[in-house]
This record gives structure tokens, sequence and C-alpha cells, in this order.
């Protein structure tokens, strides 16, 4: 005699991922048409549907998915729905760089960020505090009379230095540079802050677009790449060919290192979204900047940094 099977009706947790699917699916509309030759809203909607359908008999019939490929895919959607967040989020991302670099500017001595605030509507008390201190770096070049910034040499252009940075390599009472550094250059301050803009740009692209991304990430019940991560801040994995350094990391538009951790390698520790520069402090003192610019997250997959140095 035959054993009768009877359908299992899926679990509410299946309904949550079933529709968990749908909802970052619609979020990732251009994906979505790239993977399945949609071309309309329609077209990717009815793709959407057969997607979940076709997600719908898998769980009822009772096959089960293989954890690895469902993480994998996971993944994936991920990388899609912050690549989705970045592209709606590039020109917001200028018009931010545009009005803080007015802020750096100025010649007020009290610096107004409320416009800037209401505008980002996500953490950036770090990039208030690089901002303030690349004002007053502006500040000290106007009341020396010289018109020069301390700016580090990188590969896209000449970067300002915090004075914290400029008092390492810089003889103050001469302003001048020890033979052997030539990491560091005076820079037209005019010329060092159209150097700013564009790298202040990128790193707040990073730091809007995935604010959205964690937000709607969270919202389909996903980690968003956070992790155990302290609130808008991501785990990141360092590795150095230099053992027992220690890591600090800047953002790319203003070079003011933070320490990471120590030893390498590897280290951990956690990041504000945004576009950093790295740099190793040996055991010897001697201090190397790695040339790379490193996004964080770099994408809805977690990724170690390598550095070069």
């Amino acid at each position: 005699m035959s054993e009768t099977r009877y359908a299992t009706a899926p679990e509410p947790e299946e309904n949550r991922q079933l529709q968990r699917n749908a909802e970052l699916q619609a979020q990732v509309e251009k994906s979505a048409a790239t993977a399945s030759g949609a071309t309309t809203q329609g077209d990717i909607e009815a793709y959407a549907e057969r997607r979940r359908m076709h997600e719908k008999r898998q769980t009822t019939r009772g096959v089960a998915i293989d954890p690895y490929h469902a993480q994998e895919r996971e993944q994936a959607e991920a990388a899609n729905l912050l690549t989705y967040c970045l592209e709606r989020t590039r020109a917001f991302a200028d018009a931010a760089a545009d009005e803080l670099m007015s802020i750096i500017r100025s010649k007020s001595s009290e610096l107004d960020f409320e416009n800037i605030r209401e505008l980002m509507r996500t953490r950036i008390a770090d990039i208030e505090e690089n901002c303030v201190s690349l004002h007053q770096q502006v500040k000290r070049s106007r009341a020396r009379g010289d018109g020069f910034l301390v700016c580090a040499k990188r590969a896209r252009g000449y970067i300002p230095v915090s004075r914290q940075e400029e008092a390492l390599v810089v003889d103050d009472s001469k302003f001048e540079f020890p033979t052997a550094e030539r990491e560091y250059f005076t820079v037209e301050t005019e010329k060092a802050l159209d150097f700013v803009e564009p790298e202040l740009a990128d790193f707040l692209h990073r730091r809007v677009a995935t604010s959205e991304y964690v937000s709607l990430a969270q919202r389909m019940g996903m980690a968003g790449g956070t992790g155990a991560a302290p609130p808008n801040t991501f785990q990141i994995m360092v590795n150095s060919p230099s053992a027992g350094a220690r890591v600090s990391y800047s953002p790319c538009y203003f070079v003011n290192y933070t320490v990471l951790a120590s030893p390498t390698s590897p280290v951990y520790g956690y990041i504000p979204p945004g576009r950093y520069i790295f740099m190793v402090t040996t055991k010897a003192h001697l201090k190397h900047s790695d040339p790379g610019e490193f996004d964080i997250p770099p994408s809805g997959i977690q990724q170690p940094i390598d550095l070069t140095v």
C-alpha cells in the first residue's frame, strides 16, 4: 500500500523569507532587469512574481534549500541592494559635498552644520569633526599669509593633513620638511581644497548610500552587513605584510588617522561607512601609508582589506 504524502504548509518564518525575497527584488529593479531580461516595470513585476512562486513551490514541496547556496544568494542580493542605493544617491552626495566645502572655505569662526545634518539624515559627527579641523588648517594658512596647506601625496592628488599629522613631519618654526620626507608637500590652499571636494563627495556617497542600504536591508529582515557592530559602523578585517604592526585609518578627503587595532595580522575593528586610507606603524615606529582607498562596506559581502604595507 503506497504511502499518502501531504503538502506541508510553509512555516511563518518561511513566509517571511518569501516576502523578504519579493521585497528585495522590487528594491533592486535594475539588477532584476539584468538578470531576467526585463525592460519595463511590468516585466520586472512579472519576474518577481515568477521567482516568488518558484520559492513557494519549493518550500511547499518540502524541498530542502542548500544553506551554502541560500547564503550565497543572500550575499548577492545584498550586494545588488547596495549597488542600487549607490546608483540613486550619487547626485545627493555631490550636493552635500558642495555644502560642506562652503563651510570649510568659510571665514567665519562659528561653523553651522544644521543644514547639512538635516540634508544627510545619518550620523555625521566624525565628518563634522574633520571639517572643523580642516577649516582650522585653512585659517592657519591665511594667518601665516603664505596660502599653503601641508598635504599628503595620494594617487588622485594632494590631500590636506590634520594639525596632528603636520606636527609629525614639519619643522613648525621654519615650515619646512625633513629632507628625506617626500610623502608630504606644501600645496596652494585653494588647489588643495579642489582636490578635497571629489574625495569628500566619494566619502559622503558611501555614507549616504550605506545608510539607505542598512535601513532597507533591516526592514527586509537582513542584517545589512552590520553583524554585531556598534550602531552605524561595520566590522572590518585588515591584513598587512608587516607583522606586529599597528593599523590606523583616515577618511580619504583629510589625513587624520585614528588607530584601528594591533598587532597584525589580521586585525579587526569597527568603522563608520565611507571611503578610507590606511597606515601601518611598524615595531620600529616607522609609518607606511597604503596607496589604496577602501570603501567601507566594500559591498554587500564581507571582504577583508589587504594592505600592501
